[in-house]
């Protein structure tokens, strides 16, 4: 499961490069909320095409996409165009569930009173 956090740059690291099919395809991300079957789409680069290893792709939540908190399905689809939505004709080079978390909380600051201990167990 990827997991990626609203108001933040996220790096999603998967494998999708062995089974690609083009020499220099476009990357298009689909995203699909579990609960309301919203579908998002998004073209994202690849930041380590050469690495064996893995491929990573940046995204900056809301600026590159704006989605809500909560669980998704996400796809990763090669085409030969920018620009293609039409992902039933793209081949499917990986998939799998994604959480995004809510906003973070920024916290509260604590300042302890002289002469007593207090113990927090969180």
């Amino acid at each position: 499961m990827l997991i990626i956090n609203k108001d933040t740059a996220n790096k999603l690291n998967i494998v999708c490069d062995d089974i690609l099919t083009l020499t220099d395809p476009v990357y298009l991300w689909r995203f699909v909320n579990k609960t309301t079957q919203v579908e998002n789409l998004i073209e994202l680069e690849n930041q380590l095409p050469s690495n064996p290893r893995f491929d990573q792709f940046n995204l900056t939540l809301p600026t590159d996409l704006d989605i809500e908190s909560g669980e998704y399905e996400w796809f990763v689809y090669e085409s030969p165009l920018t620009g293609e939505t039409d992902y039933s004709t793209m081949n499917l080079l990986s998939s799998g569930d994604l959480r995004v978390n809510s906003d973070l909380d920024q916290g509260t600051s604590y300042t302890p009173t002289a002469g007593q201990n207090y113990e927090y167990n969180g």
